[in-house]
C-alpha cells in the first residue's frame, strides 16, 4: 500500500513539474518531502516512507536510483562488489556484466541482466 501511495506521490510531482526540484534533493530530503507534503504518506513513519521510495525508484529508474545512492555513499546490495561477482560468476556474460558494473552502467546491467536486481 505505501509503495503505491508513494507511486502516486511521484506521478503527482512529475504532473505538477516538481520532478526536477525533488531529483535535485537526497533521497532522504526526497523522502522527507513527500512525507510532509502528501497527507495519506504522513500516516507512516518517515523510514517506511524512505524504504518504500527506495524501492519503488529500485523498480522503475535503477540508474537515477543507484547513481543517487553512490553520489550519497550509501550502501547498497547492487553497489556491493562482492554482489556483483557473485552473480557474474552465475551468468554466461560475467565479463560483460562486470564491465558494465564496474563502469557504473546500472541501465546497461538491469537492461541485459534484469535477474541481477533480485540475484541473492
Amino acid at each position: 500500500m505505501i509503495h503505491d501511495l508513494v507511486r502516486e506521490a511521484l506521478r503527482n510531482a512529475a504532473a505538477n513539474g516538481d520532478q526536477e526540484r525533488l531529483r535535485a534533493m537526497s533521497l532522504a530530503e526526497q523522502a522527507a518531502d513527500l512525507h510532509e507534503c502528501d497527507a495519506l504518506l504522513e500516516k507512516f513513519k518517515f523510514k517506511q516512507v524512505f524504504d518504500a521510495l527506495c524501492d519503488v525508484l529500485l523498480e522503475t529508474e535503477v540508474a537515477y536510483f543507484l547513481n543517487k545512492m553512490q553520489l550519497e555513499r550509501r550502501k547498497h546490495r547492487l553497489l556491493d562488489p562482492v554482489h556483483a561477482i557473485r552473480f557474474a560468476l552465475s551468468t554466461d556474460e560475467g565479463l560483460e556484466f562486470l564491465r558494465s558494473w564496474n563502469e557504473g552502467d546500472w541501465k546497461m546491467c538491469a537492461y541485459c541482466w534484469p535477474e541481477w536486481k533480485v540475484f541473492e
